[in-house]
């Protein structure tokens, strides 16, 4: 999934709550490759939801919160921390809990590029 978003030409980062740590386990992981931040909340010194880590975000990604997609599981870091600065919000739910929610929902992130490339995060927040 990660190489076929790359091969779609999009700039990819990781917003996370995890801790300092969160780096040197991408590379470990051989996902830095196709990275291009890494922002993790003990680096930062910013939690999800706060808005300034996703402004973070936006700015090593170079893109304005319209072009952006942030790809989380939990709703209120992730769904309300992105879109309480215009940035798309996809919820990740591989238990299928989610019910009757206002953003998109998959799965799986295997389910990510079909999503994107079929348009159905135009002008939705």
């Amino acid at each position: 999934t990660v190489e076929r978003l790359h091969r779609m030409g999009l700039r990819m980062g990781i917003v996370s709550n995890w801790d300092a740590r969160l780096p040197g386990l991408c590379h470990h992981l051989g996902l830095s490759r196709y990275l291009d931040f890494v922002i993790s909340s003990a680096n930062l010194g910013r939690i999800k939801p706060e808005a300034s880590i996703f402004q973070a975000a936006l700015r090593r990604a170079g893109v304005e919160p319209g072009e952006a997609v942030h790809v989380g599981d939990h709703y209120y870091a992730d769904v309300m921390g992105a879109r309480s600065v215009g940035i798309h919000p996809v919820l990740l739910d591989r238990r299928g809990e989610a019910r009757n929610l206002d953003c998109p929902v998959i799965g799986s992130l295997l389910e990510l590029p079909d999503l994107l490339e079929g348009g159905a995060l135009e002008g939705s927040y």
